[in-house]
């Protein structure tokens, strides 16, 4: 919720996880707190991400945060 705000409407978040009952939950608690206008879901291993090098400006890690 703080990165969305964060970038704003002109950036883009990217959200992902192998497990999409995980990502769905995610989601599901963005979307209850009104976000979602700048965010993208991902099922995705972390270890094979689909994006080109430099993609992005910031990258983190939820469980490793934690």
């Amino acid at each position: 919720m703080k990165m969305s705000r964060k970038v704003g409407r002109h950036g883009r978040v990217v959200m992902s996880d192998i497990n999409s009952a995980m990502l769905q939950r995610g989601r599901d608690r963005l979307l209850d707190r009104g976000v979602a206008g700048n965010v993208d879901w991902l099922i995705s291993d972390a270890e094979a991400l689909p994006f080109a090098d430099d993609s992005f400006a910031v990258v983190t890690i939820g469980f490793g945060l934690r």
